[in-house]
């Protein structure tokens, strides 16, 4: 339909195991292969079943690579605008709770540093009831400004309230912190 932007966030949060893992990057994919699709939203619990972080590394390695063929695929099938321009669709990493919030980061900069990546349009989501994300906000700035001296397209922040919050105050109770 000619002026109708999709945004596609598939529900659903951390999967149980990596057939379910390669499931919902099959779906991000075959979402951005939707020619109205605007932008995709991506959980990194959905995109990894074992994360673990004792296994930092491995875990980084694993969902950096998952999102590099989502942000393939966004560079693959681009976003026709109502001008009729292509533009590439955006890609949002929505930050799920206080656990994945470092994981998140570096996964997110790590994968968009490839030199392939720098005109693609990302985001990413901040818990605003989290305290560290305001510092990591300025970082991520400072990084966004460096990508675009370098050429690269920006970043988009999204802040939210927080809809996990009431979840980690039960398991910041049972854990008595």
């Amino acid at each position: 339909n000619k002026g109708l932007n999709v945004n596609i966030n598939h529900l659903g949060e951390m999967v149980l195991g990596e057939e379910q893992a390669e499931d919902y990057l099959q779906k991000i994919i075959n979402s951005i292969e939707t020619l109205n699709c605007y932008a995709v939203s991506v959980k990194l619990s959905s995109l990894y079943s074992q994360i673990n972080p004792i296994h930092l590394s491995e875990t980084q390695d694993i969902i950096i690579n998952r999102l590099r063929k989502i942000f393939e695929a966004a560079l693959n099938y681009p976003y026709f605008n109502n001008k009729n321009q292509t533009q590439t669709k955006l890609i949002y990493l929505d930050m799920e709770s206080y656990n994945e919030l470092h994981l998140t980061i570096n996964c997110f900069t790590k994968a968009l540093s490839h030199p392939k990546f720098k005109s693609l349009k990302v985001g990413v989501c901040l818990q605003a009831y989290i305290p560290e994300s305001f510092e990591i906000q300025k970082n991520l700035t400072e990084w966004a400004l460096q990508r675009v001296k370098k050429g690269g397209a920006p970043i988009q922040i999204r802040l939210v309230k927080g809809a996990n919050l009431g979840l980690e105050r039960i398991n910041a109770q049972i854990e008595g912190w």
